[in-house]
């Protein structure tokens, strides 16, 4: 009689079969049903008539035990062009068909056992059923690297692929293996704030219609061009132009000639970790607090090459003792670099910043505030009503809210006026709404900030806490002219919903932090 793996293989044939006639892959557990009940339906087409006793065969085959994965999952990170194998280790695998595919659609599957369903040559799959990428590049990385034998029994392995180092003093020996080359090198390495011209470049041999550099899929337009080159001068350059570009040739060919040039720019920053509020991002400058709780300070550091040793955090300008008991650091998170403060007492507030060094050279980042203040009011909501503006802000204070502060004033004025009418007008734990009313607004544009103070009910009339107790300003939101009232998750126009005649406009509009 066949054996199960038999009969899984022709199995894995059919659906192979199957997806290249158009239908779509079925899941691993209707696979595998599907060959069980292949097994104990047509067992009659496959028994060996020169065996002894047949139904020796089937009883072994339905005690057979379910196929289990061992293999834990991993993340993988190699330099573009290199090898890479992934494994995925499976005990009593001949109870099953073991599917590979990347991502979780059909469509995605590259392997079935070792029926393969993609058109890579790069790819194949060994005896142990280990998937092997040769030469990967740049677009093979990926999360979901997916080996199962059912939805209930798959792992997911993490690629990573990363452009290699630079080898110092290499020259360019890439040439003209299709008449195309790249300038100064194939992979190049600068300092931040440099200036490097990239160039690509044909042999006189090869009649081009067109020579496009590109990053990201994005045309770059050069800066100069030859009859058989075109240049791109990158200046003062950062982080943010490191990469992979790509120069494409266009020779009426049926496929571009490409060549790859590597950029590595060798930096150093810490910046503030990032927010983001009702669809912009902030910068988090400070963190509000209480006594006796956990609070996490977090600064964000870019570094190539990376940086050789654990964080150190500063206080008040004095070396913070990490204690890995009451006082952590954490780095789990890519770029994050985290410090943990338990039982936070009132010695732990002021003023934080952290460094950090690589072979170049240290850096020290943008100061942080500790607080038991109010936090900085975050714009919420606004309306009009008649002559009046009633704009909303969110806080966030452990504390009570004690006082409001809302100053407006017409823009390019350098005084500021003090709106009478503001009030908490709700609380829910350590959030707070706050609202205030602007009225006898004049014609033009304005712009408004709120603050708070807070601390317990007997603190509001002691001026002696007053200068201590009062959180940041909001960002400024402007106002003036027609209204459009503007809410998170909502934009409608303050037409339909004033009483005609009213020629007040609210525009809020909080300040945008713009990233590369």
């Amino acid at each position: 009689m066949w054996s199960r793996h038999a009969l899984i293989v022709v199995r894995a044939f059919e659906i192979v079969t199957a997806l290249s006639n158009g239908a779509a892959a079925p899941s691993p557990s209707a696979a595998t049903q599907s060959l069980t009940s292949k097994v104990k339906d047509d067992a009659d087409d496959y028994v060996d008539d020169t065996a002894d006793d047949p139904s020796d065969g089937d009883e072994d085959a339905d005690n057979a035990p379910d196929a289990r994965i061992e293999t834990e999952p991993q993340i993988f990170e190699v330099p573009v062009g290199s090898d890479v194998y992934l494994p995925c280790n499976v005990v009593n695998a001949e109870a099953a068909a073991i599917i590979w595919s990347r991502g979780r659609l059909p469509n995605n599957t590259l392997f079935i056992e070792r029926e393969k369903l993609t058109d890579d040559p790069r790819l194949s799959i060994l005896p142990n059923r280990t998937l092997l990428i040769k030469n990967v590049q740049l677009n093979d990385s990926s999360d979901e690297y997916i080996c199962k034998v059912d939805d209930d029994n798959k792992i997911a392995h993490d690629l990573r692929v990363k452009l290699p180092a630079c080898n110092k003093g290499a020259h360019d020996v890439q040439m003209e293996h299709n008449g195309v080359r790249v300038t100064p090198a194939a992979c190049n390495e600068i300092m931040q704030g440099e200036t490097i011209e990239l160039g690509c470049e044909i042999s006189p041999q090869i009649k081009a219609k067109n020579i496009i550099w590109t990053r990201k899929g994005v045309n770059i337009l050069p800066d100069r061009q030859t009859e058989t080159g075109r240049y791109i001068t990158i200046r003062n350059a950062s982080r943010h132009v490191a990469g992979d570009y790509v120069c494409a040739v266009d020779t009426g060919e049926k496929k571009l000639r490409l060549q790859h040039l590597t950029l590595h720019v060798r930096h150093l920053d810490i910046e503030y970790e990032k927010e983001q509020i009702n669809g912009h991002w902030h910068h988090k400058d400070h963190y509000a607090t209480a006594l006796g709780v956990t609070v996490n300070i977090t600064c964000i550091v870019h570094a190539h090459p990376g940086v050789n040793k654990k964080m150190t955090w500063f206080h008040n300008g004095n070396k913070i003792n990490i204690d890995n008991r009451r006082i952590t650091l954490n780095d789990e998170i890519k770029n994050h670099k985290v410090l943990t403060i338990r039982d936070v007492n009132k010695d732990d507030l002021g003023e934080y910043q952290c460094h950090a060094t690589n072979e170049d050279r240290d850096a020290t980042g943008p100061i942080i505030q500790l607080v038991d203040t109010p936090a900085k009011p975050i714009y919420n909501n606004a309306e009009n009503d008649d002559d009046s503006v009633v704009l909303q802000w969110k806080v966030i204070s452990y504390k009570p809210i004690v006082e409001s502060e809302l100053r407006f004033r017409q823009q390019n004025d350098s005084e500021w006026r003090v709106a009478e009418d503001v009030k908490v007008i709700n609380s829910d734990g350590k959030e707070h709404i706050v609202q205030g009313t602007i009225r006898g607004i004049h014609a033009g544009k304005h712009e408004a900030q709120l603050r708070t103070r807070n601390g317990d009910e007997s603190d509001a009339n002691d001026v002696t806490k007053d200068a201590k107790s009062w959180g940041p300003y909001s960002e400024p939101q402007t106002f003036g002219g027609d209204i459009v009232i503007q809410t998170a998750g909502v934009h409608t126009t303050g037409a339909a919903m004033r009483p005609a005649g009213t020629l007040i406009l609210l525009a809020v509009t909080p300040i945008v932090y713009l990233f590369l």
